[in-house]
């Protein structure tokens, strides 16, 4: 899981450089703005990617159903499997779900591939590897259920009360 991580600490500098190239006229305080707003957009973005790739490579196969149920939605709009950096422009959370009707089953456990809950396991990785932005109030990061019957397609729709689970990462 080593590949997955992401550290943007080493490329500020040079985004930086870009965000002052790109636009000289701007003061400073501006460019700081701007960079901020990048930071986070990126950080969203690759939060996801790495979330969406461990979900996947976790996930228990049998048929593969449930490996391809996955769905990101980010602030509210489904975009299935996509993980195209324009859709984090602006974005502020992102909630990655299952609508496979034995998707509770694996949330509590009784998969013996994921004998601790999938979406759990994942949380506990990320809070772990971005501690330092959870603590600075800037990043959330909640494994939980969801009502999402609406967006489930009606040939899968089997949990009654509409709660699905998933992992739900938000930029404050």
């Amino acid at each position: 899981m080593g590949e997955l991580a992401f550290d943007i600490s080493k490329d500020i500098r040079a985004i930086e450089k870009e965000v002052e190239k790109r636009n000289p006229n701007l003061e400073r305080e501006q460019r700081e703005k701007g960079l901020t707003q990048y930071i986070e957009r990126v950080n969203l973005h690759e939060i996801t990617r790495e979330a969406f790739a461990m979900i996947k490579l976790k996930s228990p196969v049998d048929s593969g159903d449930y490996q391809n149920s996955l769905n990101i939605w980010v602030d509210g709009k489904n975009y299935g499997e996509v993980i195209r950096e324009d859709v984090f422009d602006n974005a502020k959370t992102v909630f990655i779900w299952n609508y496979q009707p034995y998707t509770r089953m694996i949330w509590h456990g009784s998969s013996l591939q994921v004998p601790n809950g999938l979406f759990q396991v994942i949380e506990a990785v990320l809070k772990s590897r971005y501690n330092k932005e959870i603590n600075d109030g800037i990043l959330t990061i909640e494994s939980d259920f969801k009502l999402m019957s609406s967006h489930v397609p009606f040939e899968t729709r089997t949990l009654s009360d509409g709660q699905y689970p998933g992992l739900e990462i938000k930029i404050k």
